[in-house]
């Protein structure tokens, strides 16, 4: 079998219709809520119509064919591997620069780093000292997230680690584009679709494509900014949960980058001292929906949402993929959001809890009605969601590590990206069942600080409703799978 690769397309040459159907059968993934087990269709990722898959799926046709005695002819149209510098970046740690020699050797690849273990840091390394002439593109889903990278370059430069040379910017109104240029993929997007000359100039001529937050990748407005570099002979994706999501979007993140490359986990950060551990604590509360219905205590059935069964985990915001999610949505607002014993409890922790402490929910409701309730308990509250500026964010990050405020309340704005050493204390107020979420969440309390040696991880084990109940043994389920040991009270 004969096919031809370049950076972002694997294609078949003159394939025959027994090849075509081998190379569907090994590219058809059971995604959840898909396959024989739950019912519907696996997702099959190859483009029939022009006889092609991602490239970066590449490795699992190459393992499908060693296991069938499959021949396979390579004809590789990809420029030249870009020679490195040879120079060592000597600010990286031991991990980061294992991670740094596993990028120079396959070119291609995802980084799976905890929070905290210098992401970005690697992206700076690799367009100021590894690969130092080649047009580079940082792209994150987050405007605060490009500008934090761009600034960490800024570091750098000022410690003559790298050039002192100007960046790009493409988030927050700038456009501007240099060698070394960051962004993100709404505003790329938006450039790509719009048909301006210096978006589709930078992508047809980056060379060094890097994704922040990369299990975001599969979005419909940032997958077709990735596929859009033709010449990115180096691509990297970089994140803590990079295949969390059992669906689609994490086989499209593959195809996108290719297959992890390199593993940085949480304990192992723990272990090296970059990272204090965490004491994860899950309170238990029963609580019974007046609203219920009879699908959502039908035998078997444990989610509103979907047919998840056992412990098979159910999909994120799966009520929302259900014509009747209307039934979850009013369960949530009553058990979770509107709840007086789950706020009262939630309170109570906090109040108790070390401070500065931050606070996630999933709507803007549940913030003020949380923060109104916290306003009582505690000395300071504040509210953060995507309406405030970039400035009014960083005011609130400001008085959090000056130990001004006691208390912030979040929606997802925060979720990832925010750099808060000195947080004692997080709270995952608004339940939900994604492990990349909770991941995320946990990841905002482990960096250290001056007299910091350990952060508080505050979760609810929802008992008595079946689908919030699922949710929460998810969450734990996640927590564990990171390493650390769950308290549950």
């Amino acid at each position: 079998m004969r096919l031809q690769r370049d950076n972002l397309f694997v294609r078949l040459l003159g394939a025959t219709d027994d090849e075509r159907g081998w190379v569907k059968r090994v590219l058809n993934y059971d995604i959840r809520g898909a396959g024989s087990r739950y019912g519907g269709q696996p997702f099959a990722v190859y483009d029939v119509m022009n006889d092609r898959f991602p490239a970066g799926l590449l490795p699992d046709i190459g393992r499908a064919a060693q296991r069938d005695e499959v021949a396979l002819e390579v004809v590789d149209l990809r420029a030249p591997m870009p020679t490195p510098s040879g120079v060592v970046p000597r600010w990286l740690d031991a991990s980061q620069l294992e991670a740094m020699e596993a990028s120079i050797k396959f070119g291609r690849g995802i980084l799976q780093h905890a929070t905290g273990a210098g992401k970005t840091e690697l992206f700076v390394a690799m367009a100021g000292v590894v690969w130092p002439t080649e047009p580079a593109l940082f792209l994150a889903p987050r405007a605060q997230l490009a500008i934090q990278a761009r600034e960490r370059w800024a570091l750098r430069a000022s410690e003559g680690h790298v050039p002192a040379e100007e960046t790009g910017l493409l988030a927050e109104g700038e456009k501007t584009v240099r060698r070394v240029t960051f962004g993100t993929f709404q505003t790329v997007h938006a450039g790509l679709t719009a048909g301006v000359p210096a978006c589709l100039a930078l992508l047809e001529r980056v060379v060094l494509l890097a994704g922040d937050e990369c299990h975001t990748a599969a979005a419909d407005t940032f997958f077709p900014v990735l596929m859009g570099t033709p010449r990115a002979r180096l691509r990297f994706g970089l994140s803590a949960t990079p295949l969390q999501r059992h669906d689609e979007r994490g086989v499209l993140t593959l195809g996108a980058f290719g297959p992890v490359i390199h593993k940085v986990s949480a304990p192992d950060l723990v272990t090296t001292g970059r990272l204090v551990a965490p004491v994860i604590e899950m309170h238990a509360l029963k609580q019974i929906a007046m609203r219920a219905h009879p699908r959502d205590t039908a035998p078997g059935r444990v989610c509103t949402g979907c047919p998840a069964i056992d412990d098979e985990p159910c999909a994120d915001d799966c009520a929302t993929m259900d014509p009747r999610s209307g039934i979850f949505q009013r369960v949530y607002r009553e058990l979770v959001v509107e709840s007086t014993p789950r706020n009262e409890l939630l309170v109570q922790l906090i109040a108790q809890a070390p401070k500065p402490a931050l606070v996630f929910v999933k709507n803007l409701d549940h913030a003020k009605y949380l923060a109104a309730m916290l306003a009582r308990a505690v000395g300071s509250v504040r509210v953060v969601n995507g309406s405030k500026s970039t400035a009014q964010r960083e005011r609130v990050v400001q008085e959090l590590q000056r130990h001004e405020l006691d208390v912030a309340v979040a929606t997802s704005v925060w979720e990832a990206g925010v750099d808060i050493p000195e947080l004692r204390t997080v709270v995952n107020a608004g339940a939900g069942a994604s492990s990349i979420r909770s991941v995320q969440m946990l990841g905002r309390g482990l960096r250290g600080a001056e007299g910091k040696d350990a952060a508080l991880m505050i979760d609810i084990l929802d008992q008595g409703e079946p689908s919030l109940e699922r949710h929460a043994r998810q969450r734990r389920k996640a927590y564990k799978a990171e390493g650390f040991e769950v308290v549950e009270r």
